[in-house]
């Protein structure tokens, strides 16, 4: 459906019987994959669900997507999708990453306070991923040895331990599961 000047929708199919190849080219592309494009500087991100982040390169997946599904499309019919895909999907930058209880790990959506892991989903938008999964069960003994030296009394280092679950806990500079 479009809108004529005069506001009243109006369906172009029924008039000439033939759908846009435009509009249903950015109809499959959109149920194919799940586009956000960024407010400020309309640079389109497509969601790798591989990776659980959104990722730079929509123009492209759109591009490849129109040639692969109509072989004789020309540039500028192209460019009309990707403007139709992006002005679709606007969205503020600050959308990103603004859950700050919730990271990207290699292996899942982690909380980083409740410890709960949860799969990957489009709806969680994120441009970072620590490159490193969550093992609940990882042992720091580095970490551990660190502790001992520091506390005054075995007595304290079993306290701080389950207080802080310093074994589970993922930093940038801890290895994914030996913490060494």
């Amino acid at each position: 459906m479009s809108t004529s000047l005069a506001g009243k929708k109006s369906d172009d199919n029924a008039v000439t019987g033939i759908e846009d190849p435009i509009l249903r080219l950015t109809k499959q592309v959109m149920k194919e994959y799940h586009f956000q494009t960024m407010r400020d500087n309309h640079d389109i991100y497509y969601y790798d669900g591989n990776r659980g982040i959104y990722v730079k390169g929509g123009e492209g997946k759109i591009e490849e997507f129109c040639q692969t599904n109509l072989e004789t499309i020309r540039n500028h019919l192209v460019q009309e999708v990707i403007g139709q895909v992006s002005r679709r999907t606007r969205i503020d930058r600050e959308e990103f990453d603004s859950d700050r209880d919730v990271i990207v790990v290699d292996n899942s959506l982690l909380n980083i306070h409740t410890r709960e892991k949860v799969e990957f989903t489009k709806d969680h938008l994120s441009l970072i991923k620590l490159p490193m999964p969550y093992d609940k069960e990882a042992k720091c003994p580095n970490i551990e040895k660190f502790l001992g030296e520091v506390m005054d009394s075995k007595e304290d280092r079993p306290n701080w331990g389950s207080k802080h679950n310093y074994n589970s806990t993922i930093t940038a500079t801890t290895a994914p599961t030996n913490c060494s």
